[in-house]
């Protein structure tokens, strides 16, 4: 149901009319979240088979895990096209910061306009929402430093414990994410990362190969492919595909080169990822190797 403090039913079914007559209008915003945070935008016909939409906000943290604010918006966006355009069959949004895709959701007619998601992440993998910050390149200190750890050496670590699971909580036995390596030697690997892409069970998996550089792994994300499923994303589903895409559209916005590296210290293992340029995009992560693969959890 859309929400009344946004704008009356009648009044933005009108508005939806007006804007597929004239699509210039799509440069205005056709909602706002309660709060103001977050606007969304027509980003092609208002109704057609398939409606995308844009939510532009200033501050990341208005897609960030926890904050209800995007999901809310999409409801509201879906609710309005679903009951305006007797065509459409998916609607799809991208979350925009700064020029970085930070948000992905989805849903279709086929599973009742059941809402996926995935927002902000913090949790490292390809996904994630990630940019580097500072003004020189972190990478120097990094391989400088005596914990660093190459590449060939985790290989080693993974044949006995081939499950890596970021952040791992004890008291839940669940991880952020799991990283795995195929056809892996010191020169490379195949790396595949999986985390939950919501609550419900929908889980992406990337699969990047890579070789190695200084002792970093190193690969170029607009060769990675993206699967997505489980939950509410049904095989065969266009919520499936269309998250996929939007999942691989985020990937590939690092741009032609991500490295990720390892250290050693006090017996823990952490992981770094760095851009093309040296710089870092995430705090280092920790990583617990493991026999068998814990559950998943949404960070």
């Amino acid at each position: 149901m859309l929400s009344k403090s946004l704008f009356h039913r009648s009044a933005l079914l009108a508005l939806f009319g007006v804007m597929t007559a004239l699509p210039a209008l799509a440069e205005r915003p056709i909602l706002t979240s309660e709060d103001k945070s977050i606007a969304a935008f027509l980003d092609g016909p208002g109704c057609a088979d398939t409606v995308k939409t844009i939510f532009r906000a200033k501050k990341a943290d208005a897609f960030a895990s926890g904050n209800l604010t995007a999901g809310r918006l999409m409801n509201n966006i879906t609710a309005l096209v679903s009951k305006s355009c007797p065509s459409v069959t998916l609607v799809r949004t991208t979350g925009i910061v700064d020029n970085r895709k930070v948000y992905s959701g989805v849903a279709d007619a086929e599973t009742g306009w059941e809402i996926v998601e995935y927002g902000l992440r913090n949790s490292g993998g390809f996904i994630a929402s990630s940019h580097s910050v500072g003004d020189t390149p972190d990478l120097p200190d990094y391989l400088a430093s005596s914990s660093y750890t190459a590449f060939g050496d985790v290989v080693e670590l993974a044949a006995a414990s081939p499950f890596l699971c970021t952040n791992y909580d004890a008291a839940s036995e669940t991880c952020t994410l799991i990283t795995t390596f195929e056809n892996a030697s010191a020169s490379g690997a195949t790396m595949v990362t999986r985390q939950l892409i919501d609550d419900d069970g929908a889980v992406g998996t990337v699969t990047l190969s890579g070789v190695t550089e200084d002792g970093l792994w190193c690969g170029n994300p607009q060769e990675a492919s993206v699967v997505a499923g489980g939950g509410k994303l049904a095989e065969g589903s266009k919520s499936k595909s269309a998250m996929e895409e939007m999942l691989l559209e985020r990937v590939q916005d690092a741009g032609e080169k991500v490295c990720v590296g390892y250290a050693m210290s006090d017996g823990k293992l952490t992981t770094t990822q760095f851009d093309g340029g040296g710089f870092q995009l995430f705090s280092a992560m920790e990583i617990s190797p493991q026999t068998s693969a814990s559950a998943l959890r949404r960070d």
